[in-house]
């Protein structure tokens, strides 16, 4: 008796590709880069300001949410803009240069918005600077996940 083959689903198989949210990220994958990039971005603040201690979660919360969502959708859109231009293949290099695009990119927006708001910063009660590495390193990681080409 043979040993059967184990079916796998590699990238270009046909299952993978029927697939809508696979077809939007193929089709649209600067797209899905920002979305991914903003979803990041508020899980990670919500699990950093989950232990941050704070007992009165709800008034804080609710006051510094549109502060870091009005940073963060600039900060996703460049990010996705930004990948267009950074060489997307599919493997072990495109996401080591992922990672150090994002993690540059991230610091860098933190540098800005801390600039940019001066003292004011210190009204986010968790630290920013986590969350948006980690949105930017996800959007940069997104096309080289994905395999878009870059831009001529």
């Amino acid at each position: 008796m043979r040993p059967q083959a184990v079916p796998t689903l590699d990238y270009a198989s046909p299952a993978r590709r029927a697939h809508r949210g696979w077809a939007l990220l193929q089709r649209h994958p600067l797209l899905a880069a920002a979305l991914v990039a903003l979803v990041v971005a508020h899980a990670v603040a919500v699990i950093l300001f989950a232990f941050s201690g704070f007992d009165f979660w709800f008034f804080v919360w609710s006051a510094i949410f549109p502060a870091f969502t009005f940073w963060t959708v600039p900060l996703a859109a460049g990010t996705a803009i930004l990948a267009r231009f950074v060489p997307a293949r599919r493997g072990t290099r495109s996401f080591a240069v992922a990672l150090l695009c994002g993690i540059v990119c991230g610091f860098g927006w933190t540098l800005f918005v801390a600039n940019s708001l001066g003292m004011f910063f210190g009204g986010f009660v968790f630290p920013p600077l986590y969350c948006w590495i980690a949105a930017s390193v996800a959007g940069f990681a997104v096309p080289a996940a994905v395999g878009i080409p870059e831009a001529a």
